[in-house]
């Protein structure tokens, strides 16, 4: 099982890694250091919002009311993390499954093969989406995944965006097969390696889009060890919680 896990990965890596040697600027994207001081900020994460409104007596849904013209809408927050190929493989999968313990009520896809990731995980988070939100129009979604499971939270976005279902973010590591990032997605950063086993795949805006908010980070590190990386734990962590 663990050869044919590690076969199954480089096989992958080495069909369908793109060469991403193209670049486009634009304004809202950045390129950081991980050494950057952003990666050690403490984490707010109020767990209502506070809005007004101008009927006195009526406030949204799920909203309590605080006092005249005021009203909390308690947070709602579904975090769903795609694995990547062989992830099923403990030793293979273990970054993102520590990552989710860390997450409350984030819940983790984990998988062998392509055909389960894109037949299974990706319509069962989809499925998972539509229901909340068809709930609560106000629940954060978040979306994170790693080498295979990136490209498929990506195409999740895509799709989420041709139902004006908003995304409050997007983590993608190491993918190979980036979809070009719409406008639905409020926050998106994208974690490579430089090691040899790096895809190094770069995430970009989707043409018209000057909302979202496109991060880049880069690590000393390897495709699989990356995603049990400590830094990036904490930055997933932090967009998050964040407002």
């Amino acid at each position: 099982m663990k050869h044919l896990a590690s076969l199954i990965i480089i096989g992958f890596l080495a069909t369908s890694c793109q060469s991403n040697s193209s670049s486009t600027s634009n304004a809202l994207t950045e390129t950081l250091n991980v050494s950057s001081s952003e990666l050690t900020e403490p984490i707010v994460s109020p767990e209502n919002t506070t809005i007004s409104s101008i009927l006195l007596n009526t406030g949204p849904p799920n909203s309590q009311m605080v006092e005249p013209g005021v009203y909390t809408i308690p947070r709602e927050r579904k975090t769903f993390l795609i694995n990547g190929l062989a992830s099923a493989v403990p030793f293979i999968g273990y970054g993102f499954t520590n990552l989710s313990k860390k997450i409350k009520n984030g819940k983790l896809y984990s998988y062998v093969t392509p055909v389960e990731g894109s037949v299974y995980a990706g319509p069962a988070v989809m499925k998972e989406i539509l229901a909340a939100y068809s709930r609560n129009p106000n629940v954060e979604i978040n979306l994170i995944g790693i080498s295979y499971g990136a490209n498929l939270v990506s195409r999740i976005a895509v799709k989420l965006h041709r139902k004006n279902i908003p995304v409050h973010y997007l983590g993608t590591i190491e993918g190979t097969s980036l979809l070009r990032i719409r406008s639905n997605v409020r926050t998106a950063d994208n974690f490579t390696c430089t090691y040899l086993d790096c895809t190094r795949a770069k995430a970009r805006l989707a043409r018209g889009n000057q909302t979202t908010r496109l991060n880049s980070y880069k690590f000393k590190s390897s495709h699989i060890p990356l995603g049990d990386n400590a830094q990036m734990h904490s930055r997933v962590l932090r967009r998050i919680a964040a407002l």
